[in-house]
């Protein structure tokens, strides 16, 4: 998502951000039924409870979403290698540096 954001930002844009006057509460995002199918082996994954693990795929969301935005509008500059420590702090609940 976010090499796409790099290789092809317009497309992100148009993509992910052409509807983005639309609101969504969280229960609409955690409804939405692609998330429903995979939400049992991420939850597996991740040692959670289903409601746990529901917000904690928004937050990754959340996450990988603003950085391919950032990156889509040339507001942000990131390798393959940043993102991945990015990741895994987050995944460490570190602080990044």
């Amino acid at each position: 998502y976010i090499r796409l954001a790099r290789s092809e930002p317009e497309i992100v844009k148009t993509v992910f951000q052409s509807r983005l006057e639309q609101k969504h509460s969280f229960d609409q995002i955690n409804s939405r039924m692609e998330l429903q199918e995979i939400m049992p082996q991420f939850a597996a994954l991740m040692g959670l409870d289903e409601d746990e693990a529901q917000k904690e795929w928004v937050i990754r969301f959340f996450m990988i979403h603003g950085i391919a935005s950032l990156v889509a509008n040339d507001w942000l500059e990131l390798s393959d290698e940043q993102v991945v420590e990015m990741m895994e702090r987050f995944d460490t609940r570190k602080s990044i540096e």
